[in-house]
């Protein structure tokens, strides 16, 4: 029997909770953080929360979404030349933490977006932030922009990759693949393939 796709949708929650077992080890990272910066892409933080908050009803994670103040975060582009129309269509976000505050973390999620592109204060208060927090870290998850670096080697035709514990994807709805890859990963094929699958319906 086929059920209609806002049923499956309705139920989905219920079948990830068939997935619980995967992450009861201990093992599995439970504080996840997103760095915030002006003009960062939106897909680039929602795509891969929104398999996360799939996530978070078979796994008890927690979220810091983390910027230099906690003043909100908007991905209006800061010049002119990026918003040549002056267009005030743009989202905004709260941090929950600062640089200065924010909680020890197993995954940190860096999204790509225009203002990753320029020299800025808070873009080196978040290179600060991001080299002092690595080494604690269980994982990394960058998208787009934000895979910096003169050891970065780019790789043709891959939507994402995995370099040990670093997950980076390519821009666009391909920070959500790289989630759903890492997911797959860390809590096993039949968790991922629950929320993929439920996306897909």
């Amino acid at each position: 029997m086929q059920y209609p796709k806002y049923f499956v949708r309705l139920i989905h929650p219920l079948l990830l909770l068939a997935t619980l077992g995967d992450c009861q080890n201990g093992t599995t990272p439970t504080r996840y953080g997103v760095v915030l910066y002006p003009a960062f892409t939106a897909i680039d933080v929602f795509g891969p929360l929104n398999a996360l908050n799939d996530l978070s009803y078979s796994c008890q994670i927690n979220l810091s979404l983390i910027s230099a103040t906690l003043d909100p975060v908007t991905t209006k582009p800061q010049s002119a030349a990026m918003n040549p129309l002056n267009s005030s269509f743009s989202e905004s976000v709260v941090p929950t933490h600062t640089f200065d505050n924010a909680p020890e973390l197993d995954v940190l999620i860096i999204p790509g977006g225009v203002g990753a592109l320029g020299p800025s204060p808070q873009l080196e208060s978040l290179i600060a932030f991001v080299t002092e927090m690595f080494p604690t870290l269980k994982y990394l998850i960058t998208t787009e922009t934000t895979a910096w670096g003169p050891k970065v080697r780019w790789v043709a035709q891959a939507r994402w990759v995995q370099d040990g514990n670093v997950f980076t994807s390519a821009g666009v709805s391909a920070g959500i693949d790289v989630t759903i890859a890492f997911i797959e990963a860390v809590y096993g094929n039949a968790t991922a393939t629950s929320i993929a699958t439920g996306w897909s319906t």
